[in-house]
């Protein structure tokens, strides 16, 4: 026998979310690896912001403070590597202690020893105040008389900033949030699944269900609601996106459809209290037709006014809507006396 599956439809909504996310989340360290395997070295910087590397043997004392706020916040430094043939500029925080802790280890092992120092960050244009302060550092430890003609002769024309991963900086964040998508998307998923279940559970208590169940078997309609947002069955209307899921028939006097937007409809009906609600947006496509539903539901229950006529209109008003309530209830009960299900 087939089992009944009357399907989530939030669920659907979370899903989408954490496969989104998740393919997201691959493209992102997708592109992080990417990049730490291509990053630029000093000669390939052409702009601010890209992502490099560079690994050094000897590196300079602070040669350059940046003040700002009457606090120093920001060192730079030179360094030199086996395959250039200029000094490279790094920027960094003043209190970072894996520059100051790299520069002692230099002096301790000697200045022509090499150590090896992978640096990365993303790049930047060199001021020329800083420029100035360069030329200065390098003409003392060199002991020649540089000038700011000279500088591209001896430096990089782009620094590296520490303080900033540039391109990388855009994937990490994109990685992290695609993660906390993938965590919101996981929670949603699980919350929604739990409180379905106890929609679920509080469905079945109802003193109607097992006809429901019953009457749903009978109808040769599929037992699984995943392409179906409307099932109509003999004296019940499913409508899982609905807030009671099953509404028996017996207590609508009125279905009607609305038009919402291209190919969109709404799906209204109107209780024994006298109360229209929309029970749910149903799309026409392939197959899919609405007011397909609308003849499933007269037929189902023939005592219904059916569509938004102008007479059902007139009917439902303000002034004439409890004497067509009264005289459809009544219109109910002597079809079902007279051809009880």
């Amino acid at each position: 026998m087939e089992r009944m599956k009357i399907r989530n439809p939030k669920i659907k909504k979370w899903r989408r979310l954490f496969i989104l996310a998740l393919i997201g989340a691959i493209i992102t360290v997708a592109m992080e690896i990417y990049l730490s395997d291509h990053a630029l070295t000093p000669d390939q910087i052409s702009k601010k912001g890209q992502y490099c590397a560079v690994t050094s043997r000897w590196m300079s004392d602070a040669f350059a403070t940046e003040t700002m706020n009457g606090e120093d916040t920001y060192d730079y430094f030179l360094v030199l590597s086996e395959d250039s043939d200029r000094f490279f500029m790094i920027r960094n925080w003043t209190d970072d202690e894996q520059c100051l802790k790299y520069i002692d280890s230099l002096y301790e092992s000697g200045e022509y020893e090499k150590i090896d120092q992978e640096w990365t960050g993303g790049s930047q244009p060199v001021d020329d105040e800083v420029k100035n302060y360069a030329i200065q550092y390098v003409s003392e430890y060199l002991g020649m008389n540089l000038t700011t003609d000279m500088y591209d002769d001896y430096f990089y024309s782009y620094c590296m900033d520490l303080t900033s991963m540039g391109d990388m900086d855009t994937v990490i964040g994109g990685m992290l949030l695609m993660f906390a998508l993938l965590l919101i998307g996981l929670l949603g998923c699980l919350i929604s699944a739990i409180c379905w279940h106890g929609r679920i559970a509080a469905l079945k208590r109802q003193d109607f269900f097992p006809k429901f169940e019953q009457n749903w078997m009978q109808s040769g309609e599929k037992m699984d609601t995943k392409h179906r947002q409307v099932v109509v069955v003999k004296d019940f209307l499913l409508v899982p996106s609905y807030k009671d899921i099953v509404i028996p028939l017996d207590q609508v006097v009125w279905c009607y459809v609305l038009p919402l937007a291209k190919k969109n409809y709404g799906l209204y009906i109107m209780g024994t209290d006298g109360k229209a609600v929309l029970v749910c947006r149903v799309k026409e496509k392939g197959s899919v037709y609405v007011r397909e539903y609308l003849e499933q539901i007269h037929l189902s229950a023939p005592w219904m006014a059916i569509g938004y006529s102008a007479e059902n209109r007139q009917a439902f008003g303000a002034y004439e809507k409890s004497e067509t309530i009264a005289k459809i209830i009544a219109k109910k009960d002597k079809m079902m006396s007279q051809f009880p299900f």
